[in-house]
């Protein structure tokens, strides 16, 4: 998270810090029209990038595990917000068990997801 760039809007949202970056354009196949995407990241207290939501810490252990073998350190930290699809808002999370997963600072090595 680059904290002296001035052209990224932020805000904190229980505990985690969003990051609402320059849109990005790109032209929509279906309308022929231009579309303006924001991107936006989520960060804990100490930086480090949002991975993933766990619905339970049993959940975020096995992924903790999972991506350890695969050398990608996480730490847990609170439940990301996610975006509403419809309204582009952020919704924070309201769940009482989930957590969040975060890549430590400095990991450097990429990350692929499973399909």
């Amino acid at each position: 998270m680059n904290n002296n760039d001035n052209t990224t809007r932020r805000e904190i949202i229980n505990g985690v810090t969003v990051v609402y970056e320059e849109a990005l354009v790109t032209n929509d196949p279906q309308t022929n029209k231009y579309l303006e995407l924001e991107a936006i990241k989520f960060y804990d207290d100490f930086g480090n990038e949002f991975y993933a939501n766990c619905n339970d810490i049993n959940e975020a252990y096995k992924q903790i595990e999972y991506l350890a073998e695969r050398g990608v350190l996480v730490t847990i930290g609170p439940m990301a917000p996610t975006k509403d699809l419809n309204s582009g808002k952020i919704i924070p999370s309201y769940s009482q068990n989930g957590v969040g997963l975060y890549v430590i600072k400095g990991n450097v090595k990429k990350l692929t997801r499973k399909k």
